[in-house]
């Protein structure tokens, strides 16, 4: 039962008449009317700079549900919140349970309230699966160092617990919008050692259409709301003048809502103490409503695919032995390109990998150059 680790909340401090918004009364059966579920976690021990954040969950929801023109096609179920446990890794292992109960039922689950150090919770409420998983985490910066022994999760660790978590099931991850001064280059180079993606906030913003690829393959978003600008979200303790416009937070989200792999989005370290006029929790409740909108316009063409939904492109490029094949899908209109796995023991068939690519990396290959991304892709995967 759910209950064993949320604690369920009622409408009546929220503005909801007339929306496709439901509220959970404590009946697992409830469950199955349902495609997205929104969770709070009432814990910020994983960030104790940050108190307050543990406050956030409510706020976010006095905002959200103000909004109007949700999809009726997707109704929402509110669970309620997860409240701190004895530790904070307790906290951690109720949203891992929470998530993998939503998981098994094909619920998109949106989480809300606590810090960054709850990524590990849902990353780990995926790993029942026996398949590898493709991680985003949007963030200014990152701390992939190695904690004191039998240190407890935070902040600064969970991505290291992550990575060295054995099983592992990471199959790639990546850093979007991070800028550069507030990171140590020995992480930077962490990830590159690893062939993991770094992205940094200026190459984003000068062309936000180029996000949409790095989402596309995405199992798990984790946001730091930190990656905003402070004047379009003060609510955070360490809030910097640099950062994404919350206009474009809301693009991000509505690639991610769209989505066809993607199963749970994580916003975290929200603090309304620190919220000058709600102006946080009004762009937190814009980004959700932007992820569900996009959520109602998946058109399913990956990664089952059906060779008939899409137009193939062949390029052959002088001077190389690669032909790169492209791959755009009749129902989106999104490209791909096949990448060849050289060595994958069966010298008879060809084995190839689909990378989520854009109209640009086609135009590059016919110009008779190799994008930059299969050339990475390739190495990868080689």
């Amino acid at each position: 039962m759910l209950t064993d680790y949320i604690q369920p909340i009622t409408s009546e401090y929220y503005q909801v008449q007339g929306k496709p918004i439901y509220f959970y009364t404590g009946n697992d059966e409830e469950l199955e009317n349902f495609k997205i579920a929104i969770i709070g976690i009432k814990d910020f021990r994983g960030h104790l700079e940050n108190s307050g954040c543990e406050s956030g969950p409510d706020s976010i929801r006095k905002q959200l549900y103000q909004l109007h023109h949700f999809d009726n096609n997707l109704p929402i179920i509110d669970l309620g919140n997860i409240l701190p446990g004895e530790k904070y890794s307790d906290t951690i292992i109720a949203l891992k349970e929470v998530i993998n109960t939503l998981n098994r039922k094909n619920i998109t689950t949106i989480v809300l309230g606590g810090d960054m150090g709850l990524t590990l919770g849902q990353y780990q409420g995926l790993c029942h699966q026996d398949r590898l998983i493709d991680m985003v985490v949007i963030d200014e910066r990152i701390v992939i160092s190695e904690p004191k022994e039998d240190a407890e999760t935070h902040e600064s660790n969970y991505l290291f617990k992550i990575f060295t978590e054995r099983p592992n099931f990471i199959n790639d991850f990546k850093l979007l919008g991070y800028q550069t001064y507030f990171n140590h280059i020995r992480d930077l180079d962490i990830l590159e050692e690893m062939q993991m993606g770094a992205y940094r906030l200026g190459e984003l913003r000068e062309d936000m259409l180029s996000v949409e690829p790095l989402i596309r393959d995405a199992d798990i978003l984790s946001f730091n709301i930190s990656a905003l600008k402070s004047c379009d979200a003060p609510g955070y303790i360490l809030a910097s003048p640099n950062g994404f416009f919350s206009d474009e937070a809301c693009q991000i989200m509505r690639f991610a809502g769209a989505s066809d792999k993607l199963s749970s989005i994580g916003i975290y370290n929200y603090n309304p103490e620190l919220d000058t006029r709600n102006i946080t929790a009004i762009g937190i409740a814009q980004m959700i409503w932007y992820f569900i909108e996009g959520i109602s316009i998946r058109k399913q063409d990956y990664p089952v695919v059906n060779e008939n939904n899409f137009q193939k492109f062949i390029i052959n490029l002088e001077d190389s032995s690669n032909e790169i094949i492209f791959l755009k899908s009749k129902k989106s209109d999104r490209w791909w390109f096949h990448i060849p796995i050289v060595n994958n023991g069966n010298t008879k068939k060809k084995v190839f990998k689909m990378i989520p690519c854009s109209y640009k990396d086609y135009l590059t290959a016919i110009n008779n150059e190799i994008p930059e991304k299969w050339e990475k892709a390739f190495s990868r995967y080689n």
